[in-house]
């Protein structure tokens, strides 16, 4: 109950200053995601939950030029940058020059490294205890004067300096402590590893996810939004055609709003699209 009071107060006091995702519905649902304020996105596996992690970095760094510290737990930096790069151009950066016939390609692909260089985006890989997190990100906001931390993982980070396991609740705990402190947006990835999937006989589509598949579900009580994602595409029912559709499911615990918005999934991209 203390953690969800000072939520409340910390939302009044800060209600005007959010920053845009970038997506259009949740923006206007949530108005964005606050400073001071902790948020998961939580999905299945093969859900695309990195992809999407990938895509609000790129929204806030890329487009907006906002100071984005992105956490990241399964790629080492390098690798994290290619898929990026990956999802900007829709290209897979493995083909050979001379297999790229089009020359506005070849001067798209001439002007990422550039793009990215001059985005404000970082990346630690070398962070795998919430300790580590939190003193990367505070040095980080020191000398840059960052605009969101994003942590792709909360599972991975939930250790001791000494790789003991961590209490997801505590994890989370110290990641809105570190959201207030700094006065900045934190956005942690969670994968709901107990998935519980279950297929309607109706119309054989699949079960929204749910909370009660998430390791420890007093995560919640430090979360200012939460945040599901699912892709029906993943659990192909009996004739039934991909419609490249993601459902992102969003909660707001301060104000009890709850919604179900639709997106389009590029699947080459690996980004979302609006709606038309």
């Amino acid at each position: 109950m203390k953690q969800i009071l000072s939520r409340k107060v910390h939302y009044f006091n800060k209600k005007a200053e959010a920053l845009k995702t970038g997506f259009k519905a949740i923006d206007e649902k949530l108005n964005g995601l606050y400073r001071g304020e902790l948020t998961f996105i939580a999905a299945r596996p093969g859900n695309g939950l990195y992809l999407v992690l990938n895509n609000l970095a790129i929204n806030q760094s890329v487009n907006d030029l906002k100071k984005v510290l992105y956490f990241t737990t399964d790629f080492s930096g390098p690798e994290l940058s290619g898929i990026i790069a990956e999802q900007l151009t829709g290209k897979r950066l493995t083909r050979r020059w001379k297999e790229i016939s089009d020359n506005s390609e070849k001067k798209h692909l001439k002007s990422l490294p550039a793009s990215l260089s001059n985005s404000p985006l970082f990346i630690e890989d070398q962070c795998f205890n919430i300790q580590s997190v939190v003193n990367k990100a505070q040095q980080a906001h020191a000398i840059h004067g960052l605009d969101m931390i994003i942590v792709d993982d909360l599972t991975a980070i939930s250790k001791t300096a000494q790789g003991e396991i961590f209490r997801e609740r505590r994890t989370a705990e110290m990641l809105n402590d570190l959201a207030q402190s700094l006065n900045l947006p934190v956005v942690a990835g969670v994968n709901l590893s107990k998935s519980k999937h279950i297929r309607n006989k109706g119309d054989d589509s699949v079960s929204l996810p749910a909370l009660n598949e998430l390791n420890d579900m007093s995560i919640t009580n430090y979360a200012g939004k939460f945040i599901f994602l699912h892709r029906p595409d993943y659990y192909p029912g009996k004739g039934k055609q991909a419609d490249h559709t993601c459902q992102v499911i969003v909660s707001e615990w301060t104000t009890h709003l709850t919604a179900a918005l639709n997106f389009k999934f590029d699947d080459i991209k690996g980004l979302l699209n609006e709606m038309v």
